[in-house]
């Protein structure tokens, strides 16, 4: 990763004033402020990549009430609109050969699939062939 000229001054002067002990002393109000706009996004850049995201969610937060205040309607909406199933049903209006009747079931089967891996990865669980 490559610092930024003003965090590798900012650090190296935090760094070194911090090394005499002097940090509360020397620092205003402001410029305290100023030293910590340019760590503290450091520091939590480091701490998210040392810290497994995953076991962390898993552990503290409660994914049921997460998935409950999905809005699932919606959600069918926009895949269906992604899978543009209005455009297949059209298509096999006229001549209802098996091609175009297999598309519109394949269409749902994909709009369903697309659905249950969607709720699965909001509930957190892995999904696989039915």
């Amino acid at each position: 990763m490559v610092e930024s000229t003003r965090q590798r001054r900012a650090s190296s002067w935090v760094g070194s004033v911090a090394r005499l002990g002097l940090l509360p002393l020397v620092l205003p109000r402001w410029a305290a402020r100023r030293v910590l706009d340019a760590l503290v996004p450091l520091v939590v850049a480091e701490v998210l990549r040392r810290v497994d995201m995953t076991t962390l969610i898993i552990r503290h937060v409660d994914l049921d009430r997460v998935v409950a205040e999905v809005d699932l309607a919606g959600l069918v909406e926009d895949v269906l609109g992604a899978v543009d199933l209005p455009r297949l049903v059209r298509e096999s209006t006229g001549v209802l050969v098996s091609g175009s009747v297999r598309r519109v079931r394949l269409g749902g089967i994909a709009a369903d699939e697309a659905v249950g891996r969607v709720r699965g990865r909001l509930r957190h669980r892995p999904t696989g062939p039915s």
